[in-house]
């Protein structure tokens, strides 16, 4: 999550769209789903800031959604902005799906 001026606060999606074959529009949805819905559940409620933005972001629209930008990031540079995020102390980790099957070339893995 990124705090943008004094009350603006968005959620942002990096996803790995133009380095995996597979990643279909559909299945980045879902993904995209995941992890917004990781965030929520995974977000440090100790934290009074982390909890503020999430309240911010969650009552900025009428749903209780929030704003969501989505960015495709090649896999290479997806855990160094993570980890970038972090030490700006942003709530930030990656969402890995154990049963998304990647397909590499010829070969499809699933990854645990």
């Amino acid at each position: 999550m990124v705090l943008v001026g004094e009350d603006d606060v968005y959620l942002y999606l990096l996803m790995r769209f133009s380095d995996l074959d597979s990643m279909n529009p559909g299945k980045a949805v879902a993904q995209g789903a995941h992890a917004a819905n990781q965030m929520v559940h995974t977000i440090n409620r100790e934290n009074q800031t982390h909890m503020r933005w999430l309240d911010l972001w969650q009552g900025s629209t009428p749903g209780g959604f929030g704003t969501t930008i989505t960015l495709d990031v090649p896999g290479t540079r997806l855990n160094l902005v993570t980890e970038w995020a972090k030490t700006l102390t942003l709530h930030a980790g990656v969402t890995h799906d154990p049963t998304y099957p990647l397909l590499d070339g010829p070969t499809l893995h699933l990854i645990p």
